[in-house]
């Protein structure tokens, strides 16, 4: 008579699949992790490097920006409420980043470097889909070191810096567009328009930060154009341009909208009618004035100096 052994043996139907799920659960997890390391890194050395900007004062035009902002977080308007010639977004902006634990000022430029760093992991991203993770890497962190270890006080939490987010945002977005929207018909293709149409929707948001961005819009194509063959690129230049528009043409009613609402549209005018010719008056940079022919001799430099620095 056997006596049976009480030693147990993992069942042959069951053993094997339970160790396999756990196995490739850890490698999913590692490879997830591998995958997010490159933009952690980018996002931690950026934090590190920027955190002397929570020291920053504020500079004229921060002090302006943040009571504006404190205006309309209180329920007031820009331009009848307190007034500024900048366009609104800065103000809209500010209105969100004065809030915090840690003060006014430190609430502002930890706003700031938060979108620094948020700017420099979408730029992380759009190097990767158009090179590779490194080149992506190696933008993101440039752009994020030399922000928040050059720019200064004065110069930083402007119109200038918090533009480069959606400006990127949109070029990520028409990026994501440009593969949805190829192939014919169902939801490929409506995601793909809705891509194109939030990226109009973020360069319409970048435009009331600085009009002069709105030169950039028709030029969003340019790579899909060039890689099309001749006789669609037209159809497609102006397909491309409709959803960008509808998506840029929305802000502009809803921001326009809110001023009108509030009574301070016509100020709104009247200030940036002021800011152009106080522009034009000019500065250190042009004490004669900034006419014409001096903006084209400075861009005629500017692009002497960039084609040297790129031929180095």
């Amino acid at each position: 008579m056997t006596t049976p052994s009480l030693q147990t043996h993992p069942d042959p139907r069951t053993g094997p699949s339970q160790s396999l799920p756990a196995a490739a659960g850890s490698g999913q997890f590692t490879r997830v992790v591998l995958r997010l390391l490159p933009y952690l890194v980018v996002a931690a050395a950026i934090v590190a490097l920027g955190l002397p900007m929570l020291e920053f004062p504020f500079g004229s035009d921060q002090a302006i920006f943040a009571e504006i902002g404190r205006v309309i977080s209180g329920g007031g308007w820009p331009y009848t409420d307190a007034w500024d010639q900048k366009p609104p977004a800065i103000y809209l902006i500010y209105a969100v980043a004065i809030h915090g634990p840690l003060g006014v000022m430190r609430n502002v430029r930890a706003f700031d470097l938060a979108w620094t760093v948020m700017t420099a992991l979408v730029l992380v991203d759009l190097g990767r889909r158009w090179w590779n993770l490194a080149a992506g890497a190696i933008a993101g962190l440039l752009f994020g070191g030399v922000y928040v270890t050059i720019t200064g006080y004065w110069y930083s939490a402007q119109p200038d810096s918090f533009i480069a987010l959606p400006i990127a945002l949109a070029l990520l977005l028409y990026e994501v567009a440009t593969g949805e929207a190829t192939p014919a018909g169902g939801r490929a293709r409506w995601r793909g328009r809705c891509a194109l149409a939030g990226a109009g929707i973020l360069l319409g948001f970048a435009f009331q930060l600085r009009f002069i961005m709105v030169l950039i819009i028709p030029f969003l194509p340019w790579v899909e154009l060039y890689a099309a063959p001749r006789g669609t690129r037209l159809r497609l230049w102006l397909a491309r341009m409709l959803w960008l528009a509808a998506g840029f043409v929305l802000v502009q009613v809803v921001l326009l909208s809110y001023l009108a609402l509030g009574g301070a549209l016509g100020e709104f005018i009247a200030a940036t009618r002021f800011a152009s010719g106080y522009t034009r008056l000019g500065g250190p940079y042009a004490p004669e004035g900034l006419t014409t022919s001096k903006y084209l001799e400075t861009l005629r430099l500017s692009f002497l100096l960039w084609a040297l620095a790129s031929c180095c």
